[in-house]
């Protein structure tokens, strides 16, 4: 199986539930002061609408032209559309074009920046910590 863009539209296409954001992302990020953040892979965007909701300004990417239409209409009804910018990119290519106090991904897919270079590459400043399950389900850097 390819995890590429026709993969994704037709996942989302197909898919009908929103789901909160990740566990671990509420846990270890709740308590920070806001930021720039980056979502790397954030489909529907609950965890991009979270950190929107806490103050944080959010750039938000994801290979799926469905998903992010679905997560701009949830983050204007969150009424946080103005703290998100919404990027379509393939993120195995996509180098953003600034740095970021937070970055995280969650379940993205094998073929992303996290395969190719350390998660803390686009932070501010040298990550305090990097948060990873084993699994790689979700990693998220944190610089203060």
């Amino acid at each position: 199986m390819t995890f590429d863009k026709r993969y994704w539209e037709q996942h989302w296409q197909g898919s009908t539930g929103e789901h909160p954001p990740n566990p671990h992302l509420v846990a270890e990020a709740g308590g920070l002061a806001p930021g720039t953040a980056l979502d790397a892979g954030c489909g529907t965007g609950a965890e991009a609408i979270w950190l929107a909701s806490r103050g944080w300004q959010v750039t938000a990417a994801d290979i799926s032209s469905e998903a992010l239409a679905r997560a701009a209409e949830r983050a204007t009804a969150n009424g946080v559309s103005e703290r998100l910018r919404w990027v379509e990119a393939d993120l195995g290519a996509w180098a953003p074009d600034t740095r970021f106090d937070l970055v995280t991904t969650h379940y993205a897919a094998a073929a992303s920046p996290l395969e190719r270079e350390p998660v803390s590459t686009n932070l501010s400043s040298p990550a305090d910590a990097t948060i990873e399950d084993p699994r790689r389900r979700w990693s998220m850097s944190l610089a203060r």
